[in-house]
Parts: C-alpha cells; sequence; structure tokens
C-alpha cells in the first residue's frame, strides 16, 4: 500500500496527485502485467497523460481506474488516445477502457495468425463491391474526383499467414446499433473519431469468430467491451481479485457488499 495515499476502491480518485501515488503502489503489478518490450514508468506517464486530456476522469472511483490501467498493461496499448490505440472514457463514476481500431489491428498483427489486416470507411462516391460465395470479390477505391459524400458503411479484410482471406461489411446503420449500446457512444472517440470506431466495430465482428486461438487474442476480445463487464462471480469478487492482484488493501475492504459498477448519472 501506499505511504501517502490508501487504495479506496468506491471512492473517486479526486486528483492528478492521488491517482499518481495510487499507480506507483501499483508500479510492480503493472510492470508483470506488460509485455517484456514495453515499460511500466511509460505506462503510468500514459495514464496521466489520459486524465490531463479529459480530467473528468478523475472523478472515476479508484477500482475502475485500476481496472483500466491493468488491461492495457496485459494487451500493451497506448491509453493515452494519442495513437488511436486504446482509450480511458468516463462514464458515470466508472473508467472505461475502449479498444481503438488501431490497437485491435496492433493486436492481431502481433498474434502470429495475420499477414495482412485492412479497414476502411466507404463513402457514398466510393467504388465497392463485395460479393461472397465460392469465389469472393472485395474491390474498393476511393473517390478521387469530387466529394466523397456521406459514409454508407465499412469493410474489413484479413488474410491469415495460412493464406486464408476472411472479410465482412457492416452498414452504417448496423455500426449505428452497435455505438446505441456502448457506454461511451456519445462521447470519446465515438464522437471524435466516428471512422476509427466504425472500422474497428466491423472488423472486431470479423475477428470475434476468427481462427486466431492465442490466449491474449481471447484476452483482447474479453477486454473489447466498450466498458466493463464484470465475472460471472459478480462485482465483488472482480473488486477482491483486483486488490489481491495489486496488493494495495486487503480484499474485504472498502468492498461493497451491494457490489456493482457505478451507474450512470
Amino acid at each position: 500500500m501506499s505511504d501517502v495515499v490508501k487504495y479506496e476502491p468506491k471512492k473517486p480518485v479526486q486528483s492528478v496527485g492521488i491517482l499518481k501515488s495510487l499507480l506507483a503502489s501499483a508500479r510492480t503489478q503493472i510492470a508483470d502485467a506488460l509485455p517484456k518490450h514495453l515499460d511500466a514508468d511509460r505506462m503510468i506517464k500514459l495514464a496521466l497523460i489520459a486524465t490531463q486530456k479529459n480530467p473528468a476522469l478523475l472523478r472515476c472511483t479508484q477500482e475502475s481506474i485500476l481496472m483500466a490501467m491493468m488491461t492495457s498493461a496485459e494487451l500493451g496499448v497506448d491509453i493515452s488516445g494519442t495513437l488511436g490505440e486504446a482509450y480511458l472514457i468516463p462514464y458515470g463514476q466508472t473508467c472505461q477502457f475502449i479498444l481503438g481500431y488501431k490497437g485491435m489491428a496492433k493486436l492481431a498483427r502481433q498474434s502470429g495468425d495475420v499477414s495482412r489486416l485492412e479497414a476502411e470507411v466507404v463513402y457514398r462516391n466510393d467504388h465497392f463491391r463485395q460479393m461472397k460465395g465460392t469465389t469472393p470479390i472485395l474491390e474498393f477505391a476511393p473517390c478521387t474526383d469530387g466529394e466523397r459524400g456521406n459514409p454508407v458503411g465499412a469493410y474489413a479484410l484479413v488474410q491469415y499467414v495460412s493464406g486464408g482471406i476472411e472479410t465482412d461489411y457492416m452498414s452504417v446503420t448496423e455500426i449505428e446499433k452497435v455505438r446505441a449500446v456502448s457506454k461511451a457512444g456519445r462521447s470519446g472517440p465515438w464522437v471524435d473519431w466516428w471512422d476509427e470506431m466504425a472500422k474497428k466495430t466491423v472488423m472486431r465482428r470479423l475477428l470475434k469468430t476468427s481462427p486466431m486461438s492465442s490466449d491474449k487474442w481471447s484476452r483482447v476480445i474479453q477486454a473489447d467491451n466498450d466498458g466493463h463487464t464484470f465475472k460471472q462471480a459478480g462485482p465483488t469478487q472482480e473488486v477482491a481479485d483486483l486488490n489481491e492482484r495489486l496488493s494495495l488493501s486487503d480484499p474485504t475492504e472498502d468492498v461493497d457488499p451491494d457490489g456493482g459498477a457505478e451507474d450512470a448519472a
């Protein structure tokens, strides 16, 4: 436990100073979760950059901030939002970890199963043709003569090291249905980077049923839920698990017996 700040899972972080102390307390555990080529101090700095960009994160609970931090550490993605790999988004008092398109593409390539990965938003005046069946076809050429028009959908293509190719396409209506059930659908990357989230949405649907079977890829799909989905054991158990992993407090301390993520305001 930090000598400066007591970890209180259900209380807001409140200040950058408290956040720094909490992350410093968890530095060893963050380092253990990171891929070997990444540095814990760098990950902590990225979390602080995210809060500088969006001070509303300081109103989130200490528990949810640390959950999001550990998820980003396990996946090895940049959560500052600068590179489009992942984002920290406040939803009420809960910090949501949101994986971006570039983060998903990066992790898919790291799986070792993918040799080519492509996703694009299709606009009304682009050339786009897709056919499925025994001889699948996917053709795309962005309009370069005049305005591209409004977006009509997005496609994704994955070629595997084994040689197989899979494609998928989602209309704007389908993409917006996914956005509508996202806790962060009205803020963050869905507002600022709609194209990137549209590409990630169709890529995720394609890769969710892909033959990639690595443990890390399973963790990618589990983590990419546009908001925390607690384990079946319940949110109280999730808090206890987090406390124990980070060695920040007794797993039974400060756990609300009623449990649950904070509801959105």
